[in-house]
């Protein structure tokens, strides 16, 4: 008897957990997040569900986790943040557990009727498909800003060969500022169930232009939100140049039926505002296939001058090749840190930056120290160089001590440190004397 309610009780818990995570339920509860726009809301339901599963410890659990993921994707390119759907993505693709679960990528083209597929599994319709976030080369493009050479239709603009910052007078910032099309409605209306992917579409690029557009307005209130107008990205059709990228603009029509307009508008200014300047300009259609770039040509302002790009972030320190070469026992100090270049620096906040090579006479490297190294043949010096990430510290101001780091140098330190203390001490004592016998 007792066997038999303890079936019983199973039997009700089990039909109750798969009660609670029935696809069909859940389905449902995810169509009422889509159907109203609400996305933002759809990510925080999916992760409440998520924990409820987490961690997988069924196979029907795994299928769950991965149509949740799905959604999650699907929410994510809806809000227009279609570098975390690139990651989301990758990431069903690459997973060696969903491989077993969905036999083919997410286009309503490929849906099959394998019993162990999930799109057969859990009857996928458009809701579940990412046909939008396959043509998104359609949808989206980047923008590449460079500089005009010639006024006119000329469109030979300056080639920037190193990473580039743009200063007003050589003292200030020069800052931009884009702003989206102007949008005619407040909220894209509800999808047809006959056609999902056009919805799709249309709420990405609604969302991702109402993103700039509030990004905007916090700049054009708050100057410090302003991004500098620098020149840091390789140039898309020619690698040994640099420009400014804005990445996933939405390609658009007057025919949208919610754009009042297909302009958008760059705005440069210096920090002191003493000139503002405005590039308008479309994202045109053309008869062949929509293209992922664009360039965008922007007048040069007398006034602006180039300097190399510094991120205040990072600490870029170079050695000498020929110095590292027996690096067993060559450190630097950050903060009182011995730091061993043959250690894993990670950990330390410091990755390495690779090889260059120095120009011996440009570099004005005294002999008496640097002779032995210069590689005579080219007349430069091979240096390393590693890159410090000055987040990665506490302290407001970090300390950097370059030194050989051998076996007794903590003790030395200490050893000096202390005469310094007592010379200190001694100095003072010497002085109260005096004082004291005048």
């Amino acid at each position: 008897m007792k066997n038999i309610h303890k079936i019983i009780i199973f039997n009700i818990l089990f039909s109750m957990v798969n009660f609670l995570f029935s696809s069909e339920d859940l389905f449902y509860d995810i169509k009422d997040y889509y159907d109203n726009g609400d996305f933002i809301g759809l990510r925080e339901f999916l992760q409440q569900k998520k924990d409820e599963i987490l961690p997988a410890s069924s196979l029907e659990e795994e299928y769950q986790l991965l149509y949740i993921k799905i959604f999650e994707a699907k929410s994510l390119f809806c809000l227009g943040k279609l570098d975390s759907v690139s990651a989301l993505m990758h990431e069903i693709q690459s997973n060696e557990t969903y491989k077993n679960l969905l036999f083919h990528d997410l286009q309503e083209k490929n849906l099959c009727e394998h019993e162990k597929c999930i799109c057969t599994k859990y009857k996928f319709s458009g809701y579940e498909l990412m046909d939008a976030w396959y043509e998104r080369d359609k949808l989206f493009a980047s923008v590449w800003i460079v500089v005009k050479k010639k006024r006119g239709a000329s469109n030979e603009y300056f080639q920037i060969p190193d990473p580039t910052v743009v200063k007003y007078n050589a003292s200030h910032d020069v800052m931009y500022m884009l702003k989206g099309p102007q949008q005619a409605l407040k909220k894209i209306p509800p999808p047809d169930e006959n056609d999902i992917i056009k919805y799709d579409k249309e709420i990405a690029q609604y969302n991702r232009i109402d993103d700039l557009n509030k990004e905007f307005m916090s700049m054009a209130k708050e100057p410090k939100k302003r991004k500098r107008l620098e020149f840091i990205e390789k140039l898309f059709d020619n690698e040994d140049y640099y420009s400014l990228k804005i990445p996933y603009l939405p390609i658009l029509n007057k025919s949208k039926n919610f754009v009042k307009d297909d302009w958008y508008k760059l705005y440069t200014v210096d920090t002191r505002e003493n000139e503002i300047s405005r590039n308008s300009f479309r994202l045109k259609r053309t008869r062949k296939d929509h293209q992922k770039n664009y360039k965008l040509f922007i007048r040069w302002n007398q006034n602006w001058t180039l300097h190399e790009a510094i991120d205040n972030n990072i600490i870029s320190l170079e050695f000498p090749e020929e110095y590292l070469k027996n690096s067993e026992d060559r450190v630097f100090s950050i903060d009182g840190i011995n730091i061993l270049l043959t250690d894993s620096l990670k950990n330390k906040g410091i990755e390495f930056g690779g090889v260059e090579e120095r120009p011996y006479e440009k570099w004005r490297f005294p002999d008496s120290k640097y002779g032995d190294l210069l590689n005579e043949e080219k007349e430069v010096i091979e240096t390393r160089r590693y890159d410090i990430n000055v987040n990665s510290y506490k302290s407001e101001d970090i300390e950097i001590i370059f030194h050989d780091g051998y076996a007794d140098y903590n003790d030395e330190i200490k050893e000096i440190k202390k005469t310094k203390t007592l010379s200190i001490i001694a100095i003072s004592l010497s002085l109260l004397l005096i004082l004291f016998f005048q």
